[in-house]
């Protein structure tokens, strides 16, 4: 997740893959906030060039945060870093 600071918006990075023939809805989630992302049958998302936000980051760059992902019905917590735009390959992402 990239972020200017705690408590900002938090733009997600990475892809995320749908091996199955059937579209698949996802909902990324933290504690006050959740996302919906459609990831087609076959197919990826690229947040990368796909923007995701979350209006409030909880963690400051630096450390990690926990977001959960939910899609058919199962459930799965996983540990995200949180950057911000201090190396270049981050900076276009920093949510303005």
């Amino acid at each position: 997740m990239v972020t200017a600071a705690e408590g900002k918006p938090g733009r997600l990075l990475g892809t995320i893959f749908n091996t199955t023939g059937e579209d698949v809805g996802l909902v990324i989630a933290d504690t006050d906030e959740e996302v919906s992302v459609s990831v087609p049958a076959g197919g990826r998302v690229e947040f990368d060039s796909s923007p995701t936000l979350l209006k409030s980051t909880e963690a400051r760059p630096g450390a990690r945060t926990d977001l959960t992902l939910r899609a058919r019905g199962d459930t799965v917590t996983v540990d995200v870093a949180v950057v911000d735009g201090t190396l270049d390959q981050y900076a276009p992402y920093v949510p303005r």
